[in-house]
């Protein structure tokens, strides 16, 4: 019994120390004090590239792209972060330009201490339309489909059925008009 008591207490020892520590506000202090209140910038929007999205790039050669840019409180900042983000992009390459862009370093800091679900709804309202793009590169670039993508196999799956089914009407009406075959049509 006593080993059970341990391996339970090793177990759940274990599970909490691999659970990240996020503060549970839904706002960074940067956030609060600033979204709607100064023009204090909380990102750079000319560093955000979509041109080559898949891109492979590391922090320090990103700087140096926008190296006009940079002073003590500007950083990198992961759009979808690195660690503790979606789930399903979990095992995604982060490291992409289309991923990427320049923040304010005190902003950045606060929310990367935020919970996932709450990092996510801050960045959409601070980034907007950017946001959903950097999630798009991320799964497309990680080889999963967009929505747009699931929309576009969706129209042509339904084209190529509505194709085949046309298709057999079509021999159907030309086998009964070359052979004279009419279908009875009582039961």
């Amino acid at each position: 019994m006593n080993s059970i008591i341990i391996i339970f207490t090793t177990i759940m020892a274990l599970t909490a120390g691999a659970i990240k520590e996020c503060r549970t506000s839904q706002h960074s202090k940067y956030y609060l004090d600033n979204y709607g209140k100064t023009n204090n910038r909380f990102f750079i929007s000319e560093t955000y590239e979509n041109n080559n999205p898949c891109e492979i790039i590391d922090n320090n050669k990103f700087r140096k792209l926008y190296s006009q840019y940079i002073n003590s409180n500007i950083q990198v900042e992961h759009i979808i972060d690195l660690q503790n983000s979606e789930p399903e992009l979990e095992y995604c390459n982060k490291n992409i330009r289309g991923n990427m862009i320049l923040a304010d370093g005190s902003w950045n800091q606060g929310v990367g201490q935020l919970c996932w679900d709450y990092v996510k709804m801050e960045k959409s309202q601070v980034y907007g339309n950017i946001f959903n793009d950097a999630y798009n590169n991320v799964k497309k670039c990680c080889g999963m489909s967009t929505i747009g993508s699931q929309i576009l196999y969706a129209v042509i799956g339904i084209c190529l059925t509505l194709a085949i089914v046309l298709i057999v009407l079509a021999g159907i009406w030309f086998y009964r008009k070359r052979s004279g075959y009419e279908f009875d049509d009582g039961l």
